[in-house]
């Protein structure tokens, strides 16, 4: 939180400065001086941050039943585990099934050197 009001203020220093250091200390006469327009691309930038923010607050619940899929998604990976252990790869025989195989065949194999006193 702490982080994040340092930053605020940071930024709204920045933003909102008027003129720089030199230009306060330059006499009044100078000052009177008509000041640059801003240029286009500030206001391009400007216009295209507000869009952005009228985006987000109309695609909030789309947004939000995404995100909330996408969570539940990852506390539920037990589909995700099954068809990816499920699906016959690249290595396997081609049938259905074939990581059970593999999978059967490792066990097995799991034995085999616990009985030759290897493991």
């Amino acid at each position: 939180l702490i982080t994040v009001v340092g930053f605020s203020r940071a930024g709204s220093v920045v933003f909102w400065k008027a003129q720089s250091e030199e230009a306060a200390e330059q006499d009044v006469s100078e000052q009177d001086t008509p000041q640059q327009v801003p240029s286009v691309l500030s206001f391009v930038a400007v216009g295209g941050l507000l869009a952005l923010l009228l985006a987000h607050t109309l695609f909030a619940g789309r947004m939000y039943d995404y995100t909330g899929a996408t969570a539940a998604q990852l506390f539920a990976p037990e589909p995700y585990i099954t068809k990816v252990l499920g699906t016959p790869g690249k290595m396997s025989d081609g049938k259905k099934g074939g990581a059970d195989k593999a999978a059967k065949a490792g066990d097995a194999g799991d034995g085999d050197t616990e009985a030759k006193g290897d493991h």
